[in-house]
């Protein structure tokens, strides 16, 4: 990283347009422009495999789709699909071979590729376009010649399939209309996922669903999370460390013009030098979106959704250990039984007696987050909403410089807040030269 110009990465904003192969060739073409700005340690790879800690695990990823970007049932679906191909892989080969890889051929996978750069479908437009639940995707793609029998033939087999059970779960949670985590598609690609799943529960049915989500989460979620991640202040503690840095540039100023109005050596004006330095440095940090004090002890602050229990009104700090990185960690046996899980599932659940936290409404959230099959993407009706808004501004402001931080373990943006500082001390030490030579410079009024 560049000591002197290295910046955070660009923000890159999310088109309102459904998935399709356009919309994620313009998210690569913008990620590839910030591609420097985010360290190897940080990568998108590494953060899916569980190879960073907080702020950038996995589980943060999480928090920030499904607080902030609120798109949380791309990662939520993708994770899914890469434990289901697992566990697809592991199969006996007399059970995997009643499931036959898709292998669309290659005109129809071409006709949807030149349909999404001929023309973009807006939402509006693909709701209406949507099948009804319940329509078959026959009676949407072309009419059936085949008999009655044959078809029965057909169910039967699908039925028997591996997973039969677990894909229309995925179906009903993700790709229909009104799902409670409805995947924004395109209707042509979601027609086409949804034909090639009635004949198979392979893995490779979802194949163009799997490109379009990752490719999203690559180039389009994963460095708007980087730079959200690596701020380690909240916006009243920004509020206020911009008051300080323009009342010490006001103090720097009104010095300076009294020492060139008075009859003083114009060398004593370099004592006010400090005053520039620190300004400088402050407003340096501000503008990255960090904090010199909580750099300096590897700290952030904690996000509202990370300060409340379901049942404890006060600030409640969460212990750092408890962002695992792991997907399977987030879920107990318990959540499990009362989730409407398929037996094949459960394997990406287990063990959360290490989650130990006083905050269990916050624990208990982010299992729903990580559970595939867990409720829609909503946290309007979380217990800290409510309680967060009913919170008086002068408490919020006490909360930023007093409780609510956490430790920050990843080196990755520990190194990155280091050469903001190195950047920060280097900057302003060449500004404030510069500045004095010119004040100096100015010669003496003598007022007074």
């Amino acid at each position: 990283m560049s000591l002197f110009f290295y910046k955070k990465p660009d923000f890159i904003d999310k088109d309102g347009a459904p998935l399709n192969y356009v919309t994620v060739h313009k998210y690569a073409e913008k990620a590839a422009a910030c591609k420097n700005c985010i360290p190897e340690r940080l990568s998108f790879d590494n953060v899916m495999e569980g190879k960073t800690l907080p702020p950038c695990s996995l589980v943060d990823f999480m928090d920030y789709l499904f607080y902030v970007s609120r798109d949380a049932e791309n990662l939520q679906f993708l994770l899914w699909l890469r434990d289901y191909t697992r566990r697809f892989n592991e199969l006996p080969e007399s059970e995997a071979t009643l499931s036959p890889e898709w292998a669309p051929d290659g005109k129809a996978l071409a006709e949807l590729k030149s349909a999404a750069h001929s023309r973009m479908v807006s939402p509006g437009l693909a709701s209406k376009e949507k099948p009804a639940i319940g329509t078959s995707t026959r009676e949407i793609s072309t009419p059936t010649t085949t008999s009655n029998k044959t078809s029965l033939d057909q169910d039967r087999n699908a039925q028997a399939q591996p997973f039969r059970a677990e894909v229309n779960l995925v179906i009903q949670h993700y790709l229909t209309q009104g799902a409670p985590r409805e995947l924004n598609l395109s209707f042509r690609i979601r027609a086409a996922i949804l034909e090639a799943l009635q004949r198979t529960t392979h893995p490779s049915a979802f194949a163009p669903l799997r490109d379009l989500t990752e490719q999203c989460l690559r180039n389009q979620s994963h460095p708007n999370f980087i730079r959200w991640a690596i701020s380690n202040g909240r916006p009243p503690r920004s509020i206020i460390l911009r008051q300080m840095t323009g009342s010490t540039f006001i103090f720097f100023l009104a010095g300076e013009i009294a020492l060139i109005l008075s009859h003083y050596s114009r060398w004593i004006r370099i004592s006010l030098s400090p005053l520039l330095f620190l300004a400088i440095v402050m407003m340096h940090a501000v503008v990255h979106g960090f904090c010199m004090i909580l750099t300096m002890t590897s700290e952030r602050e904690l996000r509202p959704w990370e300060m409340f229990g379901d049942d404890d009104e006060s600030v409640v700090p969460l212990d750092p250990s408890n962002h695992s990185g792991s997907y399977s960690s987030m879920f107990s046996s318990d959540d499990l039984a009362s989730t409407k899980l398929p037996k094949s599932a459960s394997t990406m659940a287990s063990d959360a007696g290490s989650q130990t936290t006083r905050s269990t409404g916050t624990l208990r959230s982010r299992m729903s987050r990580m559970n595939p099959f867990g409720p829609g993407n909503t946290f309007d009706q979380e217990a800290w909403v409510d309680k967060w808004n009913r919170m008086a501004w002068w408490r919020k402001g006490v909360i930023t410089f007093s409780l609510g931080k956490v430790h920050q373990f990843e080196e990755g943006v520990k190194e990155i807040h280091h050469t903001f500082v190195y950047q920060s001390l280097l900057w302003a030490t060449i500004i404030t030269i510069l500045v004095m030579v010119v004040f100096v410079a100015l010669p003496e009024v003598g007022l007074f």
